[in-house]
């Protein structure tokens, strides 16, 4: 969306940021910025998705906003905001860890808006933002379609994916998105694995206990409780912290309990 009655080059032209300002489900908040600091604007919206079009981002939306936007630069502005948002999350399931990185796509641009459209992702800003690409790093496999997952039979990330296209806006990059609570085959939802060593790892380190018994019990707890799951990065990572503080043969020994390399 762009006013430019005089002409001038587009990317001249000052911008007027829409974005979400944060919340909870049911209750974002969405802002408008200019580009000079000057707040134009808010609305209280129940998803993100309505936000482009509450907030007048959108081509046709929102004239009474704009009525003010033209009051504030009357020489011409551009609407910006709602770019592709991409996330690293952590997909858990029953003996499976899986990071990805998810992305939301859209775009505040002409040129990305068509290139979008010609890729099949529709034409229209609120179609190109239905869609979340799901990428497994690991496998260098990628996924615009949901069901896409189901070709190789890949049950964990195909429910991760079709829960990711309501609830991508409610993460933060990290968060768990835990397939067995979603299907309701846990009663609660996993914690991320990162979070749950630092935690164990942070506390010995303020009460100034990290030595040799106390650093195999945090790692010998993970490995029982089933946090690892087989998972050998997660295990190298306990191991070097174990070699970082000299206990070297403790740090072998504990990989070959584990079976890692």
């Amino acid at each position: 969306m762009t006013y430019n009655p005089n002409d001038r080059p587009v990317e001249e032209l000052p911008v007027i940021y829409g974005f979400n300002n944060g919340g909870s489900p049911g209750w974002y908040q969405g802002v408008l910025l200019a580009e000079d600091g000057t707040c134009l604007g808010g609305h209280v919206c129940s998803h993100e998705s309505f936000m482009p079009g509450d907030l007048g981002v959108l081509e046709g939306s929102r004239n009474d906003r704009h009525e003010h936007f033209r009051q504030h630069y009357p020489d011409g502005y551009r609407m910006g905001g709602w770019i592709m948002n991409a996330k690293m999350l952590e997909v858990r399931d029953v003996g499976t860890f899986i990071p990805v990185l998810a992305v939301r796509l859209g775009a505040d641009d002409p040129a990305s808006m068509y290139l979008l459209g010609r890729a099949g992702f529709g034409f229209g800003a609120e179609q190109q933002r239905s869609y979340v690409v799901l990428v497994y790093l690991a496998a260098q496999q990628c996924r615009h379609d949901p069901y896409g997952w189901l070709d190789r039979g890949n049950r964990t990330l195909h429910v991760a994916h079709l829960w990711l296209l309501d609830h991508f806006d409610e993460l933060e990059p990290g968060a768990v998105v835990d397939v067995g609570h979603i299907l309701g085959e846990t009663d609660a939802p996993k914690v991320p694995e990162a979070a749950s060593l630092g935690r164990e790892l942070a506390l010995l380190e303020r009460l100034d206990l990290l030595d040799r018994r106390s650093l195999l019990s945090v790692a010998n707890r993970f490995l029982v409780t089933g946090e690892l799951l087989a998972d050998q990065d997660l295990a190298a990572n306990i191991a070097a912290y174990l070699i970082g503080k000299g206990y070297s043969d403790d740090a072998h020994r504990w990989l070959d309990q584990m079976g890692a390399d």
